[in-house]
Order: C-alpha cells, then structure tokens, then sequence
C-alpha cells in the first residue's frame, strides 16, 4: 500500500452539464446509480493508493458530506476548501506541506481504466518532474479537405481523420513543482506544465 497522495480536483462548476449540474456537482452526477466521484477514488484505491485530498469549491457541502472521511471505505479523505475557484492545480498550494513524496492529480469527474501503480512506476523510473496521461483521440472532418499553394489546388482528401495525442487530466508531479505554483490565485494545470518546461531551460 502506497502512501503517494491523490489530489482529486472537484471544484469545478460544471456548466456544460447545465441543468444536470445546478443542483448536483459534476463529480457527484450518477453513471449508472453510482456517482462519478465514487467510481474513481475506488478505482485509484484499488492500486493501493488511500490518501486523497478533495480541491472542492462549488457546492463543497454536497461532496464533503457525500464522501466523508474515507474511514468507512478503509482510506483517508480530507478536503482543500478553495477560497475561490482555483483552476484545475491552484489548490495544491494549499496541500504544500503534505506533498512530500511524488503525487497524483486527477480530474474528479474522470471514467478511467488507467492503472496508477504503472503510472507512478513510470513516473519514478524516468526521473520525470511531471508526467501527464494522453490519450489519442480521432476528429473526423465532415468535408473534402483542400491544400492551396499560392492559389492553386495541390491536394484533396475526401473526409479525413486527423489522430491527437489529447491531455487525459491525470498527472505525477513531484514535490518541488509545488513551489511554482502562485499563491491565492487559480491556476492550471497547463500553466504548470509550461512553467516547469520553462523552469528546465
């Protein structure tokens, strides 16, 4: 059993969701007849990882008194009470002193099937400051898609798909990176990435 902390961020208001969203937070929305939130800290849990701290802002009431304090599910559950919406990392400044060893972030709102264990394996094995899950995610384009040079046509392709490797919200950080996070204000996750890119030239 691992004593690596997970940050689950569960602030967010929502809106997309909107009116699923206005009365229930979007990681307490049921798949099937379990909620989202509780789907996912079982699923990290399984991998032997029970210490997490819930970043809660909009309708914090509902998710604190809905996962209390992990005791009955054998974990241990606390709480980053944002003063304000603080992005999707801004709240980890709050947790400073108790990410002493590499740690997870993870969007609460996530289905995944990611095994953590081989994530911070992979994560302590290269060395890395952050690593960030992707995923590949296909667009389709409805349309022929023209390439002109100077005015001409030089290429057409019928309805291509165009392959990215996309942000999947799931992320190791090591202690130090706590540090370049800005104090009581929101920040994300991106903006991290780049300060530590930044940091490393």
């Amino acid at each position: 059993e691992a004593d690596n902390v997970v940050v689950v961020v569960a602030g967010g208001f929502g809106r997309r969701l909107r009116p699923l969203s206005e009365r229930t937070p979007k990681p307490l929305l049921k798949v099937g007849d379990r909620a989202l939130l509780d789907v996912l800290v079982e699923q990290i849990a399984s991998y032997g990882f029970r210490n997490f701290l819930i970043a809660v802002n909009y309708q914090a009431d509902l998710i604190e008194r809905h996962l209390g304090d992990g005791r009955a599910l054998g974990m241990t559950i606390g709480y980053l009470r944002e003063p304000e919406p603080m992005g999707t990392v801004g709240a980890v400044r709050l947790a400073a002193e108790r990410l002493t060893r590499p740690f997870f972030v993870v969007n609460g709102d996530l289905l995944t099937r990611v095994n953590f264990q081989h994530m911070l394996e992979f994560h302590e094995t290269q060395g890395f400051d952050v690593t960030v899950a992707v995923k590949e995610y296909e667009v389709r384009i409805p349309y022929g898609v023209v390439e002109l040079a100077n005015g001409e046509v030089y290429a057409l392709e019928e309805k291509p798909s165009k392959t990215c490797i996309v942000n999947a919200g799931m992320y190791v950080l090591e202690p130090a990176m706590v540090a370049l996070l800005p104090e009581g204000r929101p920040y994300d996750m991106t903006d991290l990435i780049r300060a530590a890119l930044d940091d490393k030239r």
